[in-house]
Order: structure tokens, then C-alpha cells, then sequence
């Protein structure tokens, strides 16, 4: 048995004229209504009837348009990515070059101590070596002198024709004997000069180069590293991600004053109405600020599905790090301890017009109508966050990238009169 019930199909008047929820809630009006849809009532085996929407063929071809133009956002934003990746890598090259030149330079430098030092040893070896020659030429020139002179009064004493003379002088000859001292000579011996030199010279070459051979392959197999990702990921379908589906829970210490929480049902609800004076403190102040509530688990490891029902009103849906910006004595509800503007969380928001993808402040607005029931999917390895409209299947609505450094925790943001439950399978 199937039973139609048909609404009407909203233009594209209706849908520019509409207030949002989040503009109505600022204004202290209630939430935009919804569009009307067709749905179809199907008996399930053994079970209650469900309601599943069943799309005009006008509303299936924006569906697909809506999913085509979100993959043209996750492809635009990756190109901005790459361009920055550009810049990056230009000055990483640079930097590189730079290190390079400043290390030879340095290398370069030490070389040329080391020649300094082996040339000063040369110098040295050299004005000893001179000197003792100099000393040598000396000593043979100062003989020589001596000689000259005894050889004159020997040449006197024999051309003294005077026998008186030549015996006074003769007792002289005695001492020529005595005083005859030898005289040493010095001698530059090349075969044994700078002995081993050139050798040692040519194996401190030969070392360096293969020193330096051995570092310049071992850096030559350390450069750019690129690592591949996927812009868009391949079309999963619902019974591959709810294998690593993850029931979550609320954290009732975490939670704004104006929340109720339904344990049994899993749900959260905003009434507008502040049962207690707002106070600050608790175990994550700032966050308190706005109409939100963490999830009791932590996700640090592994894969992690998960999905909600969520109003048509406004909502975020998202993660967070257990921490917020540090308190600034700020006026209540300051805009940074809100779900995705701040570098500590990533979220979707659903504003009862349009969706977006919030983070770091950071605003991606994305095409498409509203979900009852939003998928989020998480892979801490891979640093991938992905949202998910689930109607029957699901449709990817936008991913983010990013290193996750810490546990991130489920967290949900629920404007007034706005209800989220938390699926459980």
C-alpha cells in the first residue's frame, strides 16, 4: 500500500523572499516555515509505517544540480589551496637554495682554513729551510775569509827573504792544524722534502669527495615530498558508512542553561527560555555562551559515522576541540565561541534558507534545500570531515581537510524553538 500526500512546491520567489531562521531568531520572530514536499507512507515488514519523500522530477533535477555545484565548491576551494601551495612551495625552493648556498659557503670557508693552514706549514718549512741555507752560505763565506787571509801570510812568509823574519813567523804553522774545524754544509734533499705530502693531500681530496658524494645521495633521496588526497572522494553509499556508525550521547556539564535534554530520545531541545542566570564558568566556559552541547565521546582514532535529525530552523551540526578561546570579558554570546568560528571547531549550519560549512570564522555557503537528517563522517587519519544530506541514500554536501591535533568531540548548535536528536542504530 502506498498513500501520496502532496504539498505544494515552493518557487523561486517564495525562496528569495524567506527570512532565516538564524535573521529570525536575532529578531525575536519564530522560524521560517518549511517547503512542502511529496511523500509516500510504505508498510514495512513486521514494523510501523515510515514517511520517505518522493521528489518531483523538477525538485530531483535541483537535487542533482545542488550536488554538482557543492562538488564545484570543494574543487574551487582546493584550487585556492593549491595556490597557496604555490607560494609555499616558492619560498620553501627558496629557503632551500638559500640553506644550500649558505652551507657551501660555509664548507667553502673551512676548505680554505684548512689550505690557509697547509700553506702557512709550507711558509714555515720554507723561511726555516732559507734560513738554515742562509746560515751555511755564511759559515762557508766566513771560512773562506779566513782562509783567504792565511793564505796571503803564507805567501808573505815565503817571500820574506829575511831568515830572522821567518823564524819569528814559522811557530804560526803549528796552530793551522789545531785550528782546522770542519765545516758542514747543508743540502735540500727534494726526494725527502714535504715527505708524504701530495699523497695526504690527494686522500684528503679523495675523502672529501666521497664524503661528499655519500651526503649529496642521501639528500637526493630526500626531497619534495607531494602527497596525494582526494578533492573528491568516490560516491559511498549509506550501508558502507553506517558500518563505522558510532552512537553518541550528550554531555549534560557541557550544555547551555536554555537546553533540554531528552536522554531517552537522544534529543535536544531550545525553548528560549533561560531557566537560569547565565554563568560563565563550568568545564568549558565560552562555549556555554551560546545554545550548545558537546557529545560525551571523544574521536581521536579510526573512522566514525554518525547522523541527526535536525529542525527546519537554525542549527549547526559539527566538531570542536574540548577547548575555546580564552575568555575575554566580552558581552554574552561573543561570535568566536560560536560552532566554526573559531580555528577549534568545523561545523554545518542549516540557517532555514541555505547551508553553509563554518570554520576558523570562514564561511562556505552551499547549494541545496533543507535535510531532515544530516550524516557527518569522520576519518582522524586521513584528516577528512565530511557532511552528508540522508534521504533513502546520502549526498556529500561538502568535506574539509585539515590536521586534527587533538580529540574532537560531536557538538550541536540549537537555536530557539529548534530540536536535534541523535539517531541511534
Amino acid at each position: 500500500m502506498v498513500i501520496t500526500v502532496r504539498g505544494r512546491e515552493p518557487d523561486s520567489s517564495e525562496w528569495g523572499g524567506r527570512v532565516s531562521a538564524r535573521d529570525q531568531a536575532q529578531r525575536g520572530g519564530p522560524p521560517a516555515s518549511c517547503p512542502s514536499f511529496s511523500f509516500s507512507v510504505k508498510p514495512l515488514k513486521n514494523g510501523p509505517l515510515l514517511l520517505h519523500p518522493t521528489l518531483s522530477p523538477q525538485l530531483e533535477v535541483r537535487q542533482v544540480q545542488a550536488d554538482v555545484e557543492n562538488q564545484m565548491l570543494l574543487i574551487s576551494s582546493d584550487s585556492q589551496k593549491h595556490r597557496g601551495q604555490v607560494a609555499f612551495l616558492s619560498k620553501l625552493i627558496q629557503a632551500t637554495r638559500n640553506e644550500v648556498n649558505s652551507c657551501f659557503s660555509e664548507i667553502m670557508q673551512e676548505v680554505k682554513h684548512l689550505q690557509m693552514k697547509v700553506l702557512d706549514f709550507v711558509d714555515k718549512e720554507e723561511a726555516a729551510a732559507l734560513g738554515k741555507l742562509g746560515s751555511s752560505i755564511q759559515q762557508s763565506h766566513n771560512r773562506l775569509l779566513k782562509l783567504e787571509g792565511d793564505s796571503i801570510w803564507l805567501r808573505t812568509l815565503l817571500a820574506n827573504r829575511s831568515d830572522q823574519q821567518f823564524l819569528q813567523e814559522f811557530p804560526r804553522l803549528k796552530h793551522f792544524s789545531d785550528s782546522m774545524e770542519p765545516l758542514m754544509g747543508t743540502n735540500c734533499e727534494e726526494e725527502q722534502s714535504f715527505l708524504q705530502l701530495p699523497e695526504t693531500l690527494e686522500e684528503l681530496r679523495s675523502r672529501l669527495a666521497d664524503m661528499g658524494l655519500s651526503f649529496i645521495n642521501q639528500l637526493l633521496l630526500k626531497g619534495i615530498k607531494m602527497k596525494s588526497y582526494e578533492v573528491l572522494p568516490p560516491a559511498v553509499d549509506r550501508k558502507t558508512l553506517l558500518k563505522c556508525y558510532c552512537n553518541l550521547n550528550f554531555d549534560p556539564t557541557t550544555a547551555s542553561e536554555e537546553l533540554f535534554l531528552f536522554k531517552e530520545t537522544h534529543s535536544v531541545l531550545n525553548l528560549g527560555i533561560l531557566l537560569e542566570p547565565f554563568t560563565a564558568g563550568g568545564p568549558f566556559p565560552g562555549f556555554k555562551q551560546w545554545p550548545q552541547v558537546l557529545c560525551s565521546r571523544g574521536l581521536s582514532e579510526g573512522r566514525h559515522y554518525w547522523e541527526a535529525e535536525v529542525s527546519n530552523s537554525w542549527v549547526c551540526l559539527g566538531v570542536t576541540y574540548r577547548r575555546s578561546p580564552p575568555l575575554s570579558g566580552r558581552p554574552r554570546r561573543n561570535i568566536v565561541y560560536l560552532l566554526g568560528r573559531n580555528p577549534y571547531s568545523w561545523c554545518l549550519e542549516w540557517d532555514s534558507l541555505k547551508f553553509s560549512v563554518w570554520h576558523d570564522n570562514t564561511q562556505t555557503v552551499l547549494h541545496g534545500g533543507y535535510h531532515r537528517t544530516l550524516g557527518v563522517a569522520l576519518d582522524c587519519a586521513a584528516g577528512c570531515l565530511s557532511f552528508y544530506g540522508v534521504a533513502g541514500g546520502v549526498s556529500l554536501l561538502y568535506r574539509f581537510l585539515a590536521s586534527f591535533l587533538e580529540p574532537l568531540y560531536p557538538a550541536v548548535m540549537v537555536s530557539s524553538g529548534a530540536l536535534v536528536t541523535l539517531k541511534q542504530v
